[in-house]
């Protein structure tokens, strides 16, 4: 079962919609694509990574923009607690989470790839971590959840969970 990192004490309603990426640390790129192969979850080749990272992510961020101002319903799913649920129903086409996440977002990313998903780690010190830590974690969904196993209605405003660094 997956088991998300922690929600941190204080956060906004809903995540701001990033004009561009975070500034990025050239000094190392770390992120890492979790692929579906014949041979079951396998990591992406290193070079591979940003580009496909890159496409998803835009993707994920277009999604979101449609979802967040009505236009979509079911296309993205964001904050740990939903995108747990997303994980649990199998129901996620590409995953996002932090490094910070540990082992919990390890095996969410190796379930996802195991359904014929995709999923990406990122590290403190890729480009797109800052954006990524705003929306806890992230993935775009190929079906609409059914429901939410955890309570009976989601609040008015949504609100963005974080990870925390757990051990």
């Amino acid at each position: 079962m997956y088991q998300p990192c922690a929600p941190s004490a204080s956060s906004s309603a809903q995540p701001q919609m990033p004009q561009q990426p975070a500034a990025a640390n050239t000094s190392k790129a770390s992120a890492f694509a979790v692929l579906p192969s014949d041979r079951g979850p396998v990591l992406a080749p290193a070079k591979a990574v940003t580009q496909m990272l890159m496409a998803d992510w835009a993707l994920f961020l277009e999604l979101a923009t449609y979802v967040l101002y009505g236009k979509l319903k079911g296309k993205v799913a964001y904050g740990v607690e939903e995108v747990r649920e997303a994980v649990e129903q199998d129901a996620v086409a590409v995953l996002f989470v932090p490094m910070s996440c540990g082992h919990g977002g390890e095996s969410a990313v190796r379930r996802v790839a195991a359904k014929s998903g995709r999923g990406y780690i990122m590290g403190p010190t890729h480009e797109l971590h800052g954006d990524l830590s705003r929306w806890g974690a992230a993935a775009i969904l190929h079906r609409p959840l059914l429901r939410m196993h955890s309570s009976g209605a989601e609040p008015a405003e949504k609100k963005t969970k974080t990870c925390s660094s757990t051990s």
